[in-house]
């Protein structure tokens, strides 16, 4: 039994001695092998009475048993560890487990220090909201109080029952996204705000049941704009059925990379009006800069002084990881991450298996997920993980930011040395100490996720090849409407800019505005859509295979996300001539650019019809032709994301299965792009869209009535479609009254038949005042 079990210290008051089941060591969200439902989330130690806790798996005896149904199996393994620095047991799990997860999470307002909001560390404490300056608080949105938020960990077909309530204080509402789950047979709760629902008020609790799948690392999210900078962020790691790299590493290790912003409400700090790449007297540019904000690792970021030091992930000599990347970020486009003397072995890219693919550096972008094999097996010491923002390192040359490269250290356990960069650790750059300090720092080779020959080294292990003529094809262009402004004393920004629409020759096009009703209670006709304002893409119900063509028609490179399928990137156009900071004064009528594009089989194309002279004519792009293009696409078995890039005035080519029911948004995950715009919903399969959980809680109006609920457990039938949301602050819920809404009697929850065995539906009835 490990060393650090054998401390777990615990209050004697907190066991039961009716309960007697002697074990070595255990952490939160594993089961001990009796027929026993037990709750709780502390360690016990050997020889000591279990407490009535909630266990998956245990150490009895050195031996790591898991739970089933009937039977007890062993499996060798070591103490379980779990939080966000040491993660999960080595169980290597080989059947579903069927289990019914059930989390609590409250928003709560605080005010924290903005570079380490909930972190303690030796000899500094957690600060209270009095103890953090003016210069260091933030005033943040938290699940839980921590940041990240909770780590939601399951097995892939195990079920997830949320319920989250808003306590802002300030009026905000929220949503939770859960980034990565595909939400099959569960579009509502997806949790996009006025798209699969109505944003949850404060006081109010929305509930979320949804299938673990697909396997991987994923992470929730609030879907309000910028909310995922004031903190709401938690990751998600569902473990695959008989994984097939499980004897290659021992544990996981959840790795969230974030830019915290100390003020998440300034959108555009950073804002130039004589753009620098262009030199003065030039238009400023619609694109926001937090080029020198801190960027975290797990909620913790730093400097290397005694008051801010670097964040450190605690390791084991000897030991391998499989540590899993999840690029949280608001703004930041995208981070390179090395580690010097380690070789990173990717292992899967947004939960999709592929070969193990072994690199030096490789990029991640905003909102993706990579799994890379790290062994510890260099001589112990402190080791940089290195996230540099590539495109920030251009703006420090021209004095827009002070640092693009951002550190958190591997420290070794058998390592006693000094941190880097403290008064007792070697002078010079920042390399690390012990090992470390004499490790390769030389420049190493990228793995580029947004170079196509990248890419086609990766061979993923599910075969996703498909044929070369898709059923049905849409085009949809990125761009930018309107001029902006011109100087400085003109209003910067303005609330639709931003597209991410459909491609309708001759039309203008249409920056995404929210509708009055969740598109999911109208499926987006009447009822307060609008299709002029509100892009929507209805995909024909006889088809399958959908290719999608994205031309970027601006001068920066995007992240996207698609909603509840997989994308297989087919193609992607990054230009040689559309490179380094000059390309940013291109002017869409200039012969030699114009060259260029149809050189390279393209056609030029503005990004506003209606304003071709907006930005002095800097907003196209060079877009896909099939005739000149379509035999570059990758039919063979290419990879899955669930987002991805589109590079600068280029393109890029994917297909999708759409076969799952539903509204799934699809848009820019740049928190400031996407809320001024950048979004457009696919409508897949509308006839087989479910019928909304009996705990929706839908926004309607006299006008606008809903009633596509299904029916409670009970038998009975909730009657939101005659009373609105708006109703809802005024109704009582206490003293045993019968809620007719919910069709649940609250005095009688103990009772069984209430429910009708329905887990759900007890877990909500037993926590309706909370």
């Amino acid at each position: 039994v490990p060393e650090k079990c054998e401390k777990a210290t615990i209050d004697p008051s907190q066991f039961d001695p009716t309960i007697h089941i002697p074990v070595s060591c255990a952490t939160l969200g594993y089961h001990i092998p009796t027929g026993e439902v037990l709750y709780g989330t502390v360690f016990y130690k050997p020889g000591i009475n279990a407490p009535k806790q909630f266990w998956e798996h245990a150490l009895v005896n050195g031996i790591c048993y898991q739970q089933k149904v009937e039977t007890v199996t062993q499996i060798p393994g070591k103490c379980a560890r779990s939080n966000y620095f040491q993660s999960t047991d080595q169980i290597a799990w080989t059947q579903p487990q069927n289990q019914h997860h059930f989390r609590w999470w409250s928003v709560d307002q605080w005010s924290v220090d903005y570079q380490r909001p909930t972190i303690d560390l030796p000899n500094l404490p957690r600060r209270t909201s009095i103890g953090v300056g003016s210069g260091q608080r933030k005033q943040a949105l938290l699940l839980n109080g921590q940041y990240p938020g909770p780590l939601l960990e399951m097995v892939e077909g195990d079920t997830v029952a949320i319920g989250i309530t808003n306590k802002a204080i300030m009026g905000e509402t929220v949503t939770f996204h859960y980034h990565g789950i595909h939400q099959i047979g569960t579009p509502w709760a997806d949790g996009a705000n006025m798209v699969s629902e109505p944003n949850t008020r404060p006081g109010e609790t929305r509930w979320y049941e949804w299938e673990a799948s697909p396997h991987g690392t994923h992470f929730a999210h609030s879907h309000v704009p910028m909310q995922r900078a004031r903190g709401l962020v938690s990751p998600i790691l569902i473990h695959q059925m008989n994984d097939p790299y499980r004897h290659l590493y021992d544990e996981d290790k959840v790795i969230v990379i974030s830019d915290d912003l100390q003020d998440p409400s300034v959108i555009c700090d950073g804002f130039v009006a004589e753009y620098k790449f262009s030199g003065p007297g030039t238009r400023g540019f619609l694109s926001c800069g937090v080029y020198s904000t801190p960027h975290s690792f797990n909620g913790q970021s730093g400097d290397g002084s005694v008051e801010k030091p670097y964040p450190l992930l605690d390791v084991e000599e000897g030991v391998c990881y499989r540590m899993r990347f999840i690029m949280a970020a608001s703004i930041t486009v995208l981070m390179d991450i090395e580690i010097p003397n380690h070789n990173m072995t990717i292992l899967a890219i947004d939960g999709a298996d592929v070969d193990p693919m072994q690199v030096d550096k490789f990029r991640l972008h905003q909102g993706g997920r990579v799994d890379a094999l790290v062994c510890m097996d260099q001589e112990p010491g402190m080791y940089d993980v290195a996230a540099t923002y590539a495109l920030g390192c251009d703006f420090v040359t021209f004095g827009l930011a002070d640092t693009c490269t951002h550190h958190m250290f591997l420290k070794y356990d058998t390592f006693d040395g000094p941190a880097p960069n403290t008064p007792s650790a070697p002078e010079g750059p920042i390399i690390g100490t012990g090992g470390a300090y004499t490790a390769d720092v030389s420049e190493k080779t990228l793995f580029n996720f947004d170079d196509f020959s990248d890419i086609l080294q990766l061979n993923p292990l599910k075969d996703n090849s498909v044929p070369a003529t898709p059923e049905h094809t849409v085009t949809i262009n990125f761009g930018l409407t309107g001029d902006p402004f011109e100087s400085a004393d003109q209003k910067h920004v303005g609330p639709y800019m931003w597209y991410f629409d459909e491609y309708r020759p001759g039309e203008q096009p249409r920056p995404m505005q929210l509708p009055s009703i969740p598109v999911m209670q109208s499926k987006g006709t009447g009822c307060g859509f609008n299709p002029d304002k509100t892009p929507l893409v209805t995909i024909p119900e006889t088809a399958t295979r959908v290719r999608f063509v994205l031309n970027n028609l601006t001068p920066v490179a995007h992240t996207v996300h698609i909603h509840g399928m997989y994308a297989k990137i087919l193609q992607v156009k990054d230009y040689d001539w559309v490179q380094g900071p000059d390309q940013f004064t291109f002017q869409y009528d200039d012969p030699v650019q114009i060259a260029k594009c149809e050189g390279d089989g393209g056609t030029v194309l503005n990004a506003d019809p209606q304003y071709p002279d907006a930005q002095e004519g800097r907003i196209w792009g060079c877009i896909y032709n099939d005739a000149n293009h379509a035999s570059g696409n990758n039919y063979v078995n290419p990879i899955e994301r669930d987002i991805f890039t589109l590079p600068r005035r280029g393109w890029t080519v994917i297909e999708v299965e759409a076969t799952n029911p539903g509204i799934w948004p699809f848009h820019c995950h740049v928190a400031e792009h996407g809320a001024f715009g950048a979004s457009i919903l696919l409508k897949v399969k509308e006839s087989q869209i479910p019928p909304a959980p009996w705990y929706y809680e839908p926004m309607g109006t006299p006008f606008c009535p809903f009633d596509d609920i299904e029916p409670n457990p009970n038998g009975s039938r909730r009657e939101r479609s005659r009373r609105g949301r708006h109703h809802h602050k005024n109704k009582k819920r206490g003293g045993g009254r019968k809620d007719k809404d919910r069709g649940c009697n609250k005095n009688s929850v103990s009772s069984q038949h209430e429910c009708n065995g329905d887990e759900t539906c007890e877990f909500i009835l037993n926590h309706m005042d909370v």
